[in-house]
């Protein structure tokens, strides 16, 4: 007599969902080398700043956590996208985008504050 073994179909791990282009995001940090603490208001944490900028030579991100000295925080290109990754105290920051030296906002940003400038810096706030 012959069995057909029972074939049960393979479950696969749901997709993440995908995110919008332009992004900033933050996670706290839990390696080995100081980042993280016990204490969850001195825990660093790792913000990456990514953003979509088709035929861009060069972007970097400025903030108050950089001194908005674009030239501390260049992003590097992957594709058609641009992103960095810095470790941050937690706190409030402001910061905005500079591709090919123009300076933008995140137009995903959760929150933005006014600047003298007449237009919006993004509000990060971890």
């Amino acid at each position: 007599m012959e069995t057909k073994q029972s074939r049960l179909p393979t479950q696969r791990a749901p997709r993440p969902a995908r995110t919008k282009s332009n992004a900033v995001t933050a996670n706290v940090a839990s390696s080995s080398n100081g980042i993280g603490s016990a204490n969850h208001e001195d825990a660093k944490v790792r913000v990456r700043f990514k953003i979509t900028a088709n035929g861009a030579q060069a972007v970097a991100v400025a903030g108050t956590f950089n001194d908005w000295e674009a030239e501390k925080t260049p992003l590097k290109k992957n594709g058609d996208s641009w992103g960095t990754e810095v470790v941050l105290p937690r706190g409030k920051y402001e910061y905005r985008f500079v591709v090919d030296g123009t300076w933008m906002s995140d137009p995903n940003a959760k929150e933005s504050v006014p600047n003298p400038y007449g237009t919006e810096n993004s509000l990060l706030n971890i």
